[in-house]
């Protein structure tokens, strides 16, 4: 059961975010399908920005099964920790004495992003690789501290940035939610040619919808780990790894058959829903699509 990409989120009589009583459910199944390959991040420290849900989950989950110490950033307390101490709980048996931390922080905010990467490289002891799914100003922001943090070391790391099919064409998607995915693929892409002598990594994941379903979180994590893993990957950066059904295969995304009005409508709105984007009308002929 894929975990909801939007959850309704009640507040307590603090303030506080409560975390839904099912927001976990999902992790036994993705658990199974993001099986340990020969623990090949143990002794790696990695961090997870919006790592409370989604594919941040997932990603979160599949460094976890494969031995690595992980810290999980989000803006809820409450969420990030009630996340660490899910995946503490559940910790395969061939990686004893794995680490899961949570650290909480407006991610959007450049002095309390800026905090969360400095507590979590604490918490770890270091860095080795950084996923930011955690918003456009989020990525930014924590971004500029984890590459900062390896070059003051003098030592290597990879990023991977969380972005979307909305990153690579337009007329998909709200204009602000399309400006800010743009955005993503442009700060990766030069953050890649510049820190690449110094043995940094940058790249970016983009999902889509294919064949009219968006992809469950766990079947983004792969492409996640494949490009986080130096063994794998040590020689790729700069790139977007479009995990989207060929989706981007078509003449344009937006217009394309398989998708369809409905599923071009429902996309539309939800991105508009969480981020507050235009959203752009669905086609509306037959020719259109």
């Amino acid at each position: 059961m894929p975990l909801p990409l939007i959850t309704a989120i009640a507040l307590t009589a603090s303030g506080e975010a409560a975390v839904p009583e099912d927001e976990y459910a999902a992790l036994p199944e993705w658990t199974a399908k993001l099986s340990p390959f020969a623990s090949r991040f143990a002794g790696k420290k990695v961090l997870v920005t919006g790592g409370s849900s989604g594919i941040g989950l997932a990603a979160a989950l599949g460094f976890r099964n494969e031995c690595a110490d992980v810290v999980i950033a989000g803006s809820s307390s409450a969420k990030a920790q009630r996340t660490a101490d899910a995946l503490r709980s559940q910790t395969p048996s061939a990686c004893p004495g794995v680490a899961v931390h949570a650290v909480a922080g407006n991610l959007a905010n450049e002095t309390q992003a800026l905090g969360v990467v400095a507590e979590a490289i604490r918490l770890l002891g270091g860095l080795d690789v950084a996923v930011n799914a955690a918003g456009m100003a989020g990525m930014l922001y924590s971004m500029h501290a984890e590459i900062k943090h390896w070059v003051d070391t003098g030592k290597r790391g990879s990023v991977v940035n969380v972005g979307s099919l909305c990153g690579e064409h337009a007329g998909v998607c709200g204009t602000m939610y399309t400006a800010s995915k743009f955005a993503t693929q442009g700060f990766s892409k030069q953050a890649a040619v510049k820190y690449a002598p110094r043995g940094i990594r940058v790249n970016a994941v983009d999902r889509a919808i294919p064949l009219g379903s968006i992809a469950e979180p766990w079947e983004m994590a792969g492409p996640i780990l494949f490009l986080s893993d130096n063994g794998r990957a040590s020689y790729v950066t700069g790139a977007t790894l479009s995990a989207d059904g060929a989706l981007t295969q078509a003449r344009a995304p937006s217009r394309t058959r398989g998708v369809g009005r409905a599923a071009v409508g429902a996309f539309n709105s939800e991105v508009a829903a969480i981020e507050g984007g235009i959203k752009a009308p669905p086609p509306t002929t037959k020719s259109e699509l």
